[in-house]
């Protein structure tokens, strides 16, 4: 599915950027990809399978409670949600793959357990029945980051009613396989050199916030909260508006593509990439965007000048002409989640997850940026963090752990999804300057150490440089059984 998508993006960057150089052609380009490609999806789950519909969670929390929906698992369902979320992502529209993962992987061990349902006694067959479609639920989580933990805990958190303990192991073997044959696939048929993290993130170890910064953290964790409540009060009025009953909603029911139609054409027209698009970076994929917002140097002092041609890539997608850097990601916040809260009332397949990860980490690089922006030498007067700034990375990374997790409610498994997809430097730490001088980072270093190093262990070069090396030991006890 991935490889298709990516075939179908770059044939749209063809039409929409290398065949022709009249705006107006690539603007009608970029519509017409869009609408055709929602028009695939919707005509395929509206006259093959309507209950590929959505993502297809809800529907899975109500199959664990006992509830038989008909046609919920069966295979023509999960070959309609296979091609349909194809089409969908490959739109462009602003829907993920995670929710409709969830039911997929449901679905296919729905027709391995048809198999041995002759083999096994009824009534074990229906206990076990709903403890392989929790551990499936995470299971689709897991393929969809590379998070085994995650997977498995959004299958306790949302998904299931309960949870045996036998049943975390068979769920976390099974996401775990199918996270790493995920991310070996790729580098099996050469798309990649290595198994990386599917977010990769290159924050530095030593020193990466002060302690003041905590009640940043904490207020940025409460913005998040009420963008998430303005998200899901926005979505509601506009499913509650398309249950009205008056002519305009007889109207669409009479002709079922037709709000796909309209809902596809004007989200087309505010999001090409020359025109409104620029303000808000509606040229990236969902992961492309949390990639860069993720990066680890704060954008505002290089949008005008930055000699590293990679950063300057970067941070020509998050500015323009008229706007800063704080535009466009306050924008890009807001515009993802009006498009969003729109796009998921569209009947095809999509989900909310790695979108909300978006939006919160869209939110949480404006306030990174504003910060380091406002406090460049820190948040304590006493510190000199010249050296160390603020990065603004982290807080895209917690906005974006914040505001899934008040989204989706599994405020758990959000989190085990934005640490599993990290990827930190390995390196000494080193002391920041205090009033001009190093001082340790850890309060509970041994002055031994510190007195061997005055002894002879440091270099002439250091001694010049006022820098001395402090290594630090940790030495635990384990209780005895």
């Amino acid at each position: 599915m991935d490889n298709i998508v990516h075939q179908l993006m770059h044939f749209r960057h063809f039409l929409t950027h290398d065949l022709t150089d009249i705006f107006a052609l690539n603007y009608a380009f970029w519509v017409l990809y869009m609408l055709v490609l929602v028009l695939i999806s919707a005509t395929i789950t509206r006259y093959f399978s309507p209950q590929a519909a959505g993502s297809g969670v809800s529907e899975m929390k109500v199959i664990l409670r006992g509830v038989t929906l008909k046609e919920y698992l069966s295979l023509k369902t999960l070959l309609t949600k296979i091609v349909g979320e194809t089409f969908t992502l490959a739109s462009g529209i602003y829907l993920g793959k995670e929710g409709p993962f969830v039911h997929i992987s449901a679905m296919v061990a729905n027709q391995f357990m048809k198999i041995f349902y002759h083999l096994t006694d009824p009534q074990q067959y229906e206990s076990r029945f709903l403890e392989i479609m929790a551990v499936a639920c995470g299971v689709g989580v897991a393929v969809s980051f590379a998070s085994p933990v995650g997977g498995v805990l959004y299958s306790i958190e949302i998904v299931s009613v309960f949870f045996s303990v036998r049943s975390y192991w068979h769920g976390f073997t099974a996401a775990t396989i199918g996270a790493l044959l995920w991310r070996l696939l790729p580098v099996w048929f050469g798309q990649q050199e290595v198994v990386a993290p599917l977010f990769k993130t290159a924050f530095r170890a030593d020193y990466p916030y002060e302690t003041l910064e905590l009640l940043s953290f904490a207020l940025l964790g409460l913005l998040c909260g009420l963008a998430a409540y303005a998200y899901i009060s926005l979505n509601r009025w506009f499913v509650l508006f398309n249950r009205r009953k008056n002519r305009v909603n007889a109207f669409l029911q009479q002709y079922p593509l037709l709000y796909p139609i309209i809902v596809t054409v004007g989200v087309g027209l505010v999001t090409f990439p020359s025109a409104l698009g620029q303000y808000y970076t509606s040229c990236l994929t969902h992961e492309e965007a949390i990639r860069e917002l993720y990066s680890n140097y704060t954008w505002f002092p290089l949008q005008n000048a930055v000699d590293n041609q990679e950063q300057r890539a970067v941070v020509d997608n998050w500015h323009t002409a008229h706007t800063t850097v704080f535009e466009n990601t306050l924008l890009f916040s807001v515009m993802n989640i009006i498009l969003i809260a729109v796009c998921t009332t569209l009947p095809i397949p999509g989900g909310i997850i790695v979108p909300s990860f978006k939006i919160g980490a869209g939110f949480g690089r404006f306030y990174g940026e504003g910060m380091a922006y406002l406090f460049p030498h820190g948040l304590m007067a006493r510190f000199n963090r010249t050296e160390y700034p603020i990065l603004a990375g982290t807080y895209a990374l917690v906005g974006s752990a914040a505001f899934a997790g008040a989204n989706t409610g599994a405020m758990s498994s959000a989190l085990g999804r934005a640490i599993d997809n990290l990827n930190q430097h390995d390196k000494e730490p080193e002391a920041p300057e205090m009033n001009g001088q190093k001082e340790p980072l850890d309060a509970f270093s041994d002055d031994d150490e510190e007195d061997d190093n005055e002894d002879g262990n440091k270099s002439g070069s250091d001694v010049e440089k006022g820098k001395v090396a402090v290594k630090k030991t940790v030495s635990i006890e384990l209780p005895k059984k």
